[in-house]
């Protein structure tokens, strides 16, 4: 991997850190053009570009990065013409949002009866491999029949 500049990597939409012999992310900060408050878009598809870049902000940037990029958010959606009630009530519904499914997955997390379930064609290797992994962070594997055994089974009851 090609390190930048000042240990910085960008690649897709994120910005590879090195941290302290970690790596980190953040949005990549390309030259936003976002539809102006005054185009001929639907509400719906302005209210999705705010929620997009929310999502953006809040699932890949890390928390000590997701601050100044809201901020930053504001001020380019201001920058188009968009009310700032507007912006605040889209970012705080979709923080909300995100908040309440990270205490849900905490909550399933916490609990010693309910299990994480990953569903995955069964290969021996598989299971052998991925088994441990997943006692480990109390998750469940569920393995189902590999493809070709599914179709064998359909071309017989036909």
């Amino acid at each position: 991997m090609e390190i930048g500049n000042d240990n910085r990597l960008n690649f897709l939409d994120t910005t590879l850190i090195m941290d302290n012999k970690r790596i980190i992310f953040d949005i990549y900060h390309k030259t936003f053009r976002e539809s102006s408050w005054i185009s001929n878009h639907p509400l719906y598809h302005k209210r999705g570009i705010i929620i997009n870049f929310v999502n953006k902000i809040f699932l890949l940037s890390h928390p000590r990065f997701q601050y100044n990029n809201l901020v930053e958010a504001i001020h380019i959606f201001l920058n188009n013409g968009y009310p700032l009630p507007f912006i605040f009530s889209t970012i705080e519904n979709r923080l909300k949002f995100h908040i309440h499914t990270i205490n849900i997955l905490h909550t399933i997390y916490k609990s010693k009866k309910n299990f994480l379930q990953f569903y995955f064609p069964y290969v021996k290797s598989i299971f052998e491999s991925f088994s441990p992994i997943s006692n480990m962070f109390h998750c469940k594997l569920a393995f189902l029949p590999t493809p070709w055994k599914v179709l064998l089974r359909e071309e017989r009851t036909s």
